[in-house]
Order: C-alpha cells, then structure tokens, then sequence
C-alpha cells in the first residue's frame, strides 16, 4: 500500500510555498477543490461529525440540512485559510483532513480564537490503523507551518477512539469540558 497526499491551499499567498526549509518533504499544492473532492470531503466530515452511532445518525442528505453541520463546510476552500489534504491508496480516497479559521458567530466544535484554525479529520474505516491519520495531521502541519499559523485545535469527545491519535501528533488539552476535551497543537512555523 502506497499512500499518497493532495494538499489544498485556498485563499492563502501564494509567496508562502517557498517559505519552507530546504530539507522539507516535497508535495504539490493545489489552489482549487474539485467538486469529486469536495464531496469527499464533506462525506469525511460526516464521519468525523457522526462517528458515534453508525446506526441511528442522519443519512448525508439530512446533514448537509443541519445548520451546525453545514457550517462546518459551508464554503470550503473558498474561505481564507482553508487548507486540505486528501489521502490517497492509488486512485481510491482513502481519508482526509483540512483545518479551518472561522469567527465567533460561525464557530464549530473546536473553537478557541479567530487566529486558531480549527481540525477536522476522519479515515474511511477499512483504512484506521495505518497511520494514514497521523500522515495526514503531519502534513497539515507543515502546510499550516508554511502559512505560519503558529496553533491548531479541535475538539474530541472523550470517548473517541482518535483521542490517543490527537495526543500522539502533539495535541495537549487546552480546556476539558463535560464529555469533551479542547485540545491544542503549537505548531514551528519556518520564520
């Protein structure tokens, strides 16, 4: 299994792909989300939003109906600071992550500041267990590192498998709240 990474830089400076160190790992970036990958994307969401109860959750449909749910990817990859990354076994898309500013009055699970942008990831099932997650926050990283975006948060339930995935790429609990934690991730930008 060979893994591959298509990494989506939206409304950021285009002047910012070069502010990497020499020794930093090779990808290609693309400026624009094609509607096959937006659609993926927001299936991704879904699974991130919904893992909980496989049987009783709304279908895709009703939740693209939710007003919390189409907030979260109301307009990704038009708005500043959306960046992406979609995993690939070959052809076939096999994850995705993507980190998101949003102000106060639109903010979704995992928000701290206007300045932090917020994660979302998810793996399709057959797939959890590869490392594919971890690869992908990493390259969120290093994107996110090039755009100099110095925090990253999320928010996970307690009870979410991913949490040890969270708090293996540097993740530390900025905030516990009932059932969930507010995590945050400091990230090296290449100043």
């Amino acid at each position: 299994m060979t893994i591959t990474f298509k990494v989506f830089t939206c409304n950021l400076p285009s002047d910012k792909k070069n502010n990497c160190p020499k020794d930093f790992e090779a990808f290609e970036l693309f400026e624009n989300i094609e509607s096959h990958e937006q659609t993926f994307l927001n299936e991704m969401t879904y699974e991130a939003v919904f893992w909980r109860d496989k049987i009783n959750r709304p279908s895709i449909e009703e939740a693209l109906q939710l007003p919390f749910f189409s907030n979260i990817i109301d307009s990704l990859g038009e708005r500043f600071g959306d960046i992406a990354a979609i995993a690939y076994d070959d052809e076939k898309k096999v994850g995705a992550a993507y980190i998101r500013l949003c102000e106060e009055q639109n903010a979704f699970n995992g928000f701290i500041h206007e300045d932090i942008p917020i994660v979302v990831i998810a793996i399709k099932s057959d797939y959890q267990g590869r490392g594919i997650g971890i690869s992908l926050m990493e390259t969120l990283f290093k994107v996110a590192a090039m755009h100099d975006f110095p925090k990253l948060s999320r928010s996970v339930a307690k009870d979410n498998y991913a949490l040890k995935l969270y708090r293996r790429v540097g993740f530390s609990v900025y905030e516990e709240r009932d059932d969930s934690f507010l995590m945050l991730r400091e990230i090296n930008t290449f100043r």
